[in-house]
């Protein structure tokens, strides 16, 4: 069963406040290529020009922070491991 759009931003939403980092399977590029990936989520604010949301995270695989649209993720699965990576400049 597919979560609602709602439902997994609540989740991811959680994660974040108890410093889960988060396993993703993301839709991404130009040919909708699908990648596996770890963040660990900053904040999921509003778009300014639309309104709708997205996800600030660092993300592990590209070692740096970056946005994600959450219409991307087809499943994702908060891991146990709790707080976040240290990040070396």
């Amino acid at each position: 069963m597919a979560l609602s759009m709602d439902r997994r931003l609540i989740l991811l939403e959680n994660a974040a406040r108890k410093l889960r980092p988060v396993e993703i399977d993301y839709r991404c590029g130009k040919d909708n290529q699908v990648e596996t990936r770890v963040i660990e989520i900053d904040e999921i604010p509003p778009n300014k020009k639309t309104g709708e949301p997205y996800i600030r995270a660092y993300c592990r695989m590209r070692r740096e922070t970056r946005n994600f649209n959450p219409g991307g993720i087809l499943r994702h699965r908060t891991l146990r491991t709790v707080g976040y990576q240290a990040v070396m400049a």
